[in-house]
């Protein structure tokens, strides 16, 4: 959060921070294990692609659909995205 942001963009930050977290627990365990590591944990391809024994192109698979379910999700919701990602 910035320290910054007004109440209302602190209030919309954490609902977004919400549904991003309540999209990613309705992802496939296979998807979501890969978006805790990547997109959560900062591990980076490869990493993850030995933490989990699956190959590099199966992480990039994996998270490439579980980021677009993600993004779906998310766009049902416009409301609480920031302005210049707004449909």
């Amino acid at each position: 959060m910035d320290d910054r942001a007004s109440p209302e963009e602190a209030a919309l930050g954490a609902e977004l921070s919400r549904a991003i977290a309540a999209a990613v627990l309705k992802l496939p365990p296979e998807q979501r294990s890969v978006v805790v590591l990547v997109d959560f944990n900062q591990f980076n391809y490869d990493e993850a692609a030995d933490a989990l024994g699956i190959s590099l192109g199966t992480v990039k698979s994996r998270l490439s659909r579980a980021r677009g379910k993600v993004r779906q999700v998310l766009l049902e919701h416009p409301e609480l995205l920031p302005a210049g990602l707004r449909p």
